[in-house]
């Protein structure tokens, strides 16, 4: 990258940076949520809310979520070290790449649990259940820690990724 590119790219403050990243995470929300609505028939029976549910906690949201963390580990780690020691080219180019989906995986995951515990006290709330407040906070709970640690690691990266073009460029 040349210095001219560096100068040209307008600087994004941190608010918009968050903004931007916390829209990334809404829409996702969003959709999944949308997709459980429709999948429900409007949330109207405790059967179908439960089937969709408890299809997406032990198909690929919560079930998965360890297996996940472990696989990218496994293949996350090796790709770090190939960025530690093998500047430029193609290899380099793939596993910059790959590193860089780790946060979207994140929002991925977040969004599917907050969705389905949205979902659930939505459904509770409506039926006048007691136990609609822990769903709401799970959701709340699942939507700050997703996002937290996936806007981090994008700030992390972004921020290392903007140094090297420094560098590169002096």
């Amino acid at each position: 990258m040349e210095k001219s590119e560096l100068k040209s790219k307008k600087d994004v403050s941190t608010l918009q940076f968050i903004g931007t990243e916390g829209g990334i995470f809404l829409a996702s929300v969003a959709s999944l949520y949308l997709l459980i609505w429709l999948s429900t028939n409007q949330l109207s029976t405790e059967e179908s809310v439960n089937r969709v549910l408890m299809s997406k906690l032990q198909g690929n949201t919560v079930s998965d979520l360890g297996y996940t963390i472990l696989a990218l580990f496994i293949v996350y780690s090796p790709i770090g070290l190939l960025l530690r020691y093998k500047r430029g080219g193609m290899i380099y180019r793939i596993a910059d790449a790959v590193i860089d989906e780790l946060p979207r995986t994140m929002y991925f995951f977040g969004a599917n649990l907050t969705a389905v515990a949205l979902a659930g006290g939505v459904y509770l709330e409506a039926t006048q259940d007691p136990g609609w407040g822990r769903f709401f906070g799970l959701a709340a709970f699942f939507a700050a820690t997703f996002f937290s640690g996936g806007c981090f690691l994008k700030s992390v990266l972004k921020a290392a990724s903007e140094h090297e073009a420094r560098q590169s460029a002096t």
